[in-house]
């Protein structure tokens, strides 16, 4: 089959059309989401929203997670799947936490890691045992 050509004599190359690449939260990482709801409220976080791609959102956008603090109205952490990894951010500052393999590594990072931006390893010494031990292990 030859290529089709154009009035001017051109030759038109047709290139397949490649749709970018969406990864989506997987059904592993939504029911992990929803272990964690009882730790996350430990934490100060009472809600956990599994926010689904909207038809007018740009086509590299799925769907990710977002963690609100209690009474607040805007998400303080959010993941997402990148690359075969749970990237996780913080909201406020657009900050990277770190890539992560499973929902349960993502969110004991953004649990013990403070809004306020002190590093894991402060949050970490911070903790009293009991909480540290609940929030390792869903």
């Amino acid at each position: 089959m030859s290529a089709p050509r154009a009035e001017s004599g051109a030759i038109i190359i047709p290139f397949p059309l490649r749709r970018p690449v969406v990864e989506h939260l997987t059904v592993e990482d939504r029911i992990g989401a929803c272990e964690w709801e009882a730790t996350a409220a430990l934490f100060g976080y009472d809600r956990m929203i599994i926010h689904e791609r909207l038809p007018n959102d740009p086509p590299d956008v799925a769907n990710f997670l977002s963690i609100y603090r209690a009474g607040e109205k805007w998400a303080t952490w959010c993941l997402a799947r990148r690359g075969g990894a749970l990237l996780a951010w913080a909201c406020g500052t657009g900050a990277d936490v770190g890539r992560f393999r499973t929902i349960g590594e993502a969110l004991t990072a953004v649990l013990l890691t403070p809004a306020s931006g002190l590093s894991r390893a402060g949050a970490l010494a911070r903790l009293p045992r009991p909480a540290l031990a609940r929030a390792v292990s869903p």
